[in-house]
């Protein structure tokens, strides 16, 4: 957020009001000084910390302090900050069957989120765009498909911009927009898609793309933040390894979609079961509990 606003980049949470006024983006700059200094102070009385991934650890590792390092002039608050994964219930979806249809198949690329500004849906509708533009062999063979939750009208509004969008770019037949479907028709979906496309920046955690893991697709998911931290493994050198893909622009998304559909067999089924397999090991209830515990007993 501080490099958002110092920068003066427009964002969802950095209107265009604020970014294109120099005043205004250093009183909103002072603004979070302020709060993360709070946050600190706060921060400071706690004995144990519990944060939700790598890359939010170390974010609170630069703001939160003790005491100790107030005393001894020492800056170290990572010892009572402790990295525990949040509890994944993917229980129903590990029953999916992780081996998909032919290559001739028709093919689902399925978005699974709330219709909120930073889950970034138009990233998705317009690098959809890109790549069946780019690869017309694909036009009607792949569809996309978001599913998502609306909390009041401006989410209402959102899916009606989106929509426009589609019509706007000729993907009216080749993109599909639900809005609260229950569980039942989203595990469909889940069994019947090939790639869980998550385009958010900087998301913390990320449980929508350990769900994607989980139910046996393969994800595509913002270069950034805890998906590119804590959940997935790109390694282009150690295929035994990788558990998905990571873009940040259009263009890389683009790119990415094209090669995942276009994977040998058998390495689509290597990665789809190495997914599957670090949701099993990392990000289960149990492991949950084991760490919660854990960071319980440091202080009982």
């Amino acid at each position: 957020m501080f490099l958002t606003v110092q920068s003066q980049t427009a964002s969802f949470n950095n209107s265009n009001t604020i970014s294109s006024n120099t005043y205004l983006s250093k009183v909103k700059l002072y603004y979070y000084y302020f709060f993360a200094g709070m946050y600190g102070f706060v921060g400071s009385f706690a004995d144990v910390v519990m944060v939700n991934s790598k890359w939010t650890k170390a974010h609170v590792e630069t703001i939160f302090w003790t005491w100790e390092m107030v005393l001894d002039k020492k800056r170290d608050s990572k010892g009572k900050i402790v990295l525990v994964y949040p509890p994944c219930n993917v229980s129903e979806l590990m029953k999916i069957n992780i081996e998909r249809g032919g290559k001739e198949e028709k093919k689902i690329i399925l978005s699974v989120g709330q219709f909120r500004p930073e889950k970034a849906h138009a990233v998705q509708i317009r690098s959809f765009h890109k790549f069946i533009t780019s690869h017309k062999e694909f036009r009607g063979r792949v569809k996309l498909c978001l599913i998502g939750g609306c909390r009041n009208a401006e989410d209402e509004q959102r899916v009606e911009d989106l929509q426009a969008l589609c019509e706007e770019l000729g993907l009216t037949e080749d993109v599909r927009i639900l809005r609260n479907v229950p569980f039942d028709i989203l595990v469909d979906y889940y069994q019947r898609s090939w790639i869980g496309l998550h385009t958010m920046w900087n998301e913390h955690f990320g449980i929508g793309v350990v769900e994607y893991m989980a139910a046996g697709l393969i994800p595509l998911a913002h270069n950034s933040g805890g998906p590119k931290s804590d959940i997935i493994v790109n390694r282009e050198t150690n295929t035994d390894m990788k558990t998905g893909y990571l873009a940040s622009t259009v263009d890389e998304f683009s790119d990415k979609m094209y090669e995942i559909l276009t994977l040998p067999m058998d390495l689509d089924i290597k990665i789809r079961k190495s997914a599957r397999e670090s949701v099993r090991e990392q990000f289960s209830d149990d492991q949950f509990t084991k760490g919660f515990i854990k960071c319980l007993n440091k202080v009982l």
